[in-house]
């Protein structure tokens, strides 16, 4: 059994219709969704010829759920420790949220500091901020947390394996 939805945003419902499909006992992976309201209704004054384009993509809808495949979800187990590229103001925020959840972090940056561009300033956007003022706190947490490795001198030379 297949089932096609011709309402709303699939980025905004289609997990809903997937519990639906899962707690009616059917594959949540046999489920397109046509989205006529944000796609036809609401973009098209003209009511006959948005009518016209609904038609058009539920058919293209029905057509499409016919190639999908039921699938199974699967567990994995995964590997949480995390790498962060690039020990900027961004990855070392990265890198402290991760950590504070209890996550080994790996912190490579190919400079010999870390801190990046914000490091060399005397102040930051918007407020004029004493840029060190700013910056040290946040160093002082990631050098000394427990869960964040920070791998200086450190390029990427490959990505192998896959997720987890």
């Amino acid at each position: 059994t297949r089932v096609v939805v011709a309402a709303c945003s699939p980025k905004e419902h289609e997990l809903t219709f997937k519990k639906c499909l899962e707690r009616a006992g059917l594959n949540p992976f046999l489920l397109q969704i046509a989205n006529i309201r944000e796609q036809c209704a609401w973009v098209i004054k003209d009511k006959v010829l948005a009518t016209e384009k609904a038609k058009v993509m539920i058919r293209a809808a029905v057509e499409r759920v016919i190639y999908h495949e039921a699938l199974d979800i699967k567990e994995i187990e995964c590997q949480p420790d995390t790498l962060v590229v690039g020990a900027g103001v961004a990855g070392l925020s990265a890198a402290l949220a991760l950590a504070q959840k209890n996550r080994k972090v790996y912190l490579v940056e190919k400079l010999p500091s870390i801190g990046g561009k914000v490091a060399r300033y005397e102040e930051v956007f918007p407020n004029l901020e004493c840029a060190s003022c700013m910056l040290d706190p946040i160093l002082d947490d990631v050098l000394h947390h427990e869960n964040i490795e920070v791998l200086t001198y450190s390029e990427i030379q490959e990505v192998l394996g896959f997720y987890g």
